[in-house]
């Protein structure tokens, strides 16, 4: 997995106001952390996180970070965004020890055509990501999963799956990743009717009773 690099500085403004300046002033908060690590409170040029951001093919990518004259090994443990804005608040770095295993989640993408949907099936993703283990040069950008084979109704859990070298799914084996499922589709009834699947059946027309006739008396 290729590793990218980040220039950071180490920042001074904290405090909601003096960090809302910050931004405005075209620096992204961020903090560095990690075991054995003392926290730093660090700031990155908003457009070299954006390009970074651009270029990953991951979602938990390995970076080198220049700090201090000195590059550290990290991963992005989570970015914060502006709930309405496409804006950046915070990016928190995980720095990593590159001879230790680490434990993050990479994303499930599928490949192959499924024979199961040119028979009318659709692709139900059950899981978006795995829980992986291993060393952070070995973090997969992605794991691919093999549909091609999949009919309507199969299932591929976990277990069937094969981890790429130097990598351990961590998530139960019984765990079901993706499947071919049927689409709600019309049913037909005996009168040849549609019902969406789970649709109750409208109920019969009542019958209007013929009024009793009274005998005269």
């Amino acid at each position: 997995m290729a590793t990218m690099e980040l220039k950071v500085e180490v920042r001074n403004e904290k405090g909601s106001s003096l960090v809302k300046r910050l931004r405005k002033t075209g620096w992204i908060p961020c903090i560095v952390y990690g075991a054995d690590f003392e926290a730093i409170a660090v700031k990155a040029n908003t457009n070299d996180v954006v390009h970074l951001l651009h270029s990953l093919v991951s979602e938990h990518p390995l970076i080198k970070i220049k700090l201090k004259n000195k590059k550290e090994d990290v991963i992005i443990q989570d970015i914060q965004y502006h709930p309405f804005r496409n804006e950046i608040l915070h990016i928190d770095f995980h720095k990593v020890d590159m001879d230790e295993l680490i434990t993050t989640s990479v994303l499930v993408e599928e490949i192959g055509d499924s024979i199961g949907v040119s028979h009318g099936g659709v692709v139900d993703h059950i899981m978006r990501e795995l829980e992986v283990e291993c060393l952070p040069a070995d973090i997969p950008a992605v794991i691919e999963v093999d549909i091609t084979n999949l009919d309507v109704g199969d299932t591929l859990h976990v277990g069937d799956l094969t981890p790429p070298k130097g990598v351990k799914f961590l998530d139960d084996p019984g765990q079901a990743v993706i499947a071919i499922s049927l689409p709600r589709v019309v049913a037909e009834t005996e009168e040849g009717e549609g019902l969406l699947e789970g649709e109750a059946k409208p109920a019969e027309p009542e019958l209007i009773r013929k009024r009793e006739v009274k005998e005269e008396e």
